[in-house]
């Protein structure tokens, strides 16, 4: 039994603490056992791959006899685990991440090119005749695979073979695996050039055909005079993407009911073919936009406006009905060649005064067409204008429901702008998601109406855009200037001179057409929006009156952001000499102090005050001294630093806060204000006259640690200056304790 004295453990026999309990002891075996097994799984194609090429390259697997059924074993164990990874990768997702990809497929490679050594050495060896299947696996690998990972199995592919020939040696060998690797390179080089070669031509056939495609459309939808709506399904996609989508839905949706108009048809005449021809944009040629046809040759080319009995329908614009016509007449246009047509019925499919297509219907079997089938395709005609029309006014809605949005969006926007500066970026944002100009900018008028600023710019394509932010240009040498004074949006189109300058001449802006809209507010200008393009005609009526809009919302939230702005300097500044008021100033100075005393910094004080301004109001006139004041104000930011905070304190007294400086520098600073202030000539009617200030300076934390303390020390100081004499400046620091108490 253990011995206790006083209730502990003699010293001998205590009992080190366990480092690990048993249970977490346990739990790092069973976590390292699982991460070597998971290692050794997913290495394991490459190890079995690496041994299965080393017995290759030492020629376990060269001679037959008594191990032969060591051979096969090992060749359908490797054929095995071959195919079992190759179900594995077919199995993975193409989103899984690459490096598990990247794995994979090196695992596989490295398997293919041992099993096809393996099968090699057993039936011979490079000499043998299954060698040219290693050039098919270099073609597949090189096919399928990235250019460092093929570059990583054809030097697998090599030495191996040059291991087994130099351990294997042979009569020519080295001849044999020149040429061998000759003819490995060249397989590889060959398969990568037509491989990619043939990837980039089927690209580029592909983009080719997209962009055919998409061309079609656009004409297609031209031909059904469908609107340029765009949807709102997806915010996030560009103008010109949201447009193409809504084509698209538009048309498919017209197909899909003129196809089911046609069937209506073709059920009720029995016709060999029934097909709608509409009339493209230019009112010129005709196509076959629709069919229910037992033909296989119906044209898909465009048929000029008058040709054949389409003309004629066009021309008298009554329907047409024609039997016993002889087999293969030129009349029936709409086929690639001659049918036996033997009756035809064609009427115009009208929308008011215009028409846009011919309903034909023919027949082969000599039944001929009556009048209850002519009102039957006039009917039909009808249905078909009517189908467009209504889609149509889905577009027409759908542009309706984007303009709103887009208003809306705007609205919510501007509402939350407080400064002239998010107006204007605000703004380009709006007109870039109606538009996508390839310039946009805002350009504000500044004070006295003789210069515009730049607020805001996007330039496509010129990574220096935003420099121009901040630049003025005087408003009679550009577009931008003309069109505020005239109240008025220039040019009268969109396509612009070269010789007429956006905001100045020396502003080069390469753009072949631009629209300049004044910002109004109450009939004043506060700035001007300006949209340039690449293309003369960037700007259809729709759109310019949205950008209108805009530009009116634009003009609205300047005008309450100057004001806001004007209200703000006129709660933070002083009326007369505009520096910071006594209320702002209190609140910067408890910032800085606070940031002082936690970042363990120096903040000084600086108090002045006119000498003898009483004195300057009696004898030169209150003007006189309300001049004085300004120009005071004015030295004081002049001499201190940009970082300084300046403000007037009150009557005749001035103060300057300077963070992060000691009393030396604040000293320094003291004393240039003094100097520059007892040189400053000052005008009145009876001549000139100068005026000098006294300063008084403390520093935190150096001669006080709160906000009142430093304040009253800088003011002792202030008071100590003029008792001394005025027209100096005195350290709260160097004043003696009698004379601070």
């Amino acid at each position: 039994m253990t011995n206790i004295v006083n209730g502990r453990m003699p010293t001998g026999s205590a009992r080190r603490p366990r480092i690990l309990t048993q249970e977490q002891t346990q739990l790092i075996v069973r976590w390292v056992s699982y991460g070597l097994l998971w290692t050794l799984r997913s290495a394991a194609g490459f190890i079995i791959a690496f041994i299965a090429l080393a017995l290759c390259v030492i020629g376990t697997f060269r001679n037959s006899g008594d191990g032969s059924a060591l051979q096969i074993i090992a060749l359908g164990g490797l054929s095995a685990l071959l195919v079992v990874r190759l179900f594995e990768r077919f199995g993975r997702s193409n989103r899984a991440p690459k490096n598990i990809l990247l794995w994979s497929n090196l695992e596989l490679g490295t398997l293919f090119v041992a099993a096809a050594f393996v099968l090699i050495e057993m039936s011979g060896g490079p000499t043998a005749l299954f060698y040219p299947l290693l050039y098919a696996l270099v073609a597949f690998l090189v096919a399928f695979h990235t250019l460092p990972m093929s570059l990583y199995f054809i030097g697998l592919i090599v030495l191996t073979e040059a291991g087994i020939i130099y351990l294997q040696p042979e009569v020519g060998g080295l001849k044999l695996f020149l040429s061998h690797t000759s003819f490995t390179l060249l397989f590889a080089f060959l398969y990568h050039i037509f491989l990619r070669t043939e990837v980039a031509s089927r690209k580029s056939q592909m983009l080719s055909e997209i962009s055919n495609h998409i061309q079609e459309l656009n004409s297609e939808a031209q031909d059904f005079r469908l609107t340029s709506a765009l949807s709102l399904e997806s915010r996030d996609l560009s103008r010109e993407d949201l447009k193409r989508r809504r084509t698209v839905s538009s048309l498919q949706a017209i197909h899909e009911s003129l196809y089911n108009v046609l069937a209506v048809a073709e059920r009720a005449l029995q016709p060999y073919t029934v097909a709608l021809l509409w009339m493209d944009a230019s009112d010129r040629f005709l196509k076959v936009k629709e069919l229910r046809s037992s033909a296989d040759h119906v044209s898909e080319k465009a048929i000029a406006a008058g040709e054949g009995f389409i003309g004629a329908i066009i021309k008298r614009r009554e329907p047409l009905l024609l039997t016993n016509l002889k087999n293969g007449h030129p009349g029936v246009v709409y086929y690639s060649r001659p049918e036996a047509i033997t009756d035809f019925v064609g009427v115009p499919v009208e929308e008011g005064q215009h028409l846009r297509g011919v309903l034909v219907a023919d027949r082969k079997n000599n039944a001929p067409f009556d009048e209850s089938d002519v009102a039957i395709m006039k009917t039909i005609a009808e249905e078909i204008m009517r189908a467009v029309q209504v889609e149509r006014i889905f577009s027409s809605m759908d542009q309706e429901k984007f303009q709103k949005e887009r208003f809306y969006q705007a609205s919510r926007e501007f509402n939350s702008t407080l400064t002239v500066e998010d107006v204007a970026n605000v703004t380009i944002r709006a007109i870039e998601r109606l538009v996508d100009p390839d310039f946009a900018s805002l350009a504000l008028l500044e004070e006295q109406d003789e210069n515009i600023r730049i607020a805001a710019v996007r330039w496509k394509g010129n990574p220096n855009a935003e420099e121009l932010i901040g630049e003025s240009y005087p408003t009679e040498l550009g577009l931008a200037g003309a069109a505020i004074k005239a109240k008025h949006p220039l040019p009268h189109g969109t396509a612009r001179s070269t010789s007429q300058p956006i905001f100045s001449p020396e502003l080069k802006i390469d753009l072949a057409g631009v629209k300049v809209l004044p910002l109004l507010w109450k009939n004043a200008g506060v700035g001007a929006l300006v949209l340039g393009s690449k293309s003369e005609d960037f700007l259809t009526l729709d759109l310019l009156e949205m950008v209108r809009v805009i530009a009116d919302h634009a003009a609205s939230a300047i005008a309450n952001a100057q004001m806001y702005e004007r209200m703000q300097r006129m709660a933070t500044t002083d009326g007369l000499t505009g520096l910071n008021n006594h209320r702002y100033f209190q609140g910067i100075f408890d910032a800085a102090l606070g940031r002082a005393e936690r970042f363990g910094r120096k903040v000084s004080l600086l108090l002045t005050d006119i000498d003898h301004f009483k004195t300057i109001n009696d004898t030169y006139g209150h003007p006189v001294g309300d001049r004085v004041l300004k120009r005071v104000a004015r030295i004081l930011e002049e001499n201190a630093r940009k970082t300084d905070v300046v403000a007037r304190y009150g009557g005749e007294e001035f103060a300057v806060l300077m963070e992060e400086t000691d009393t030396a520098g604040a000293h320094h600073i003291a004393e240039r204000i003094r100097e520059a202030i007892a040189k400053e000539p000052f005008h009145c009617e009876n001549g000139l006259f100068n005026c000098t200030v006294s300063l008084g300076v403390a520093t935190y934390p150096h001669d006080a640690s709160a906000k009142a303390q430093i304040i009253d020390a800088a003011d002792q100081a202030l008071y100590k200056a003029k008792f001394q004499g005025r027209n100096q400046s005195v350290l709260y620091g160097n004043m003696k304790e009698r004379q601070k108490s």
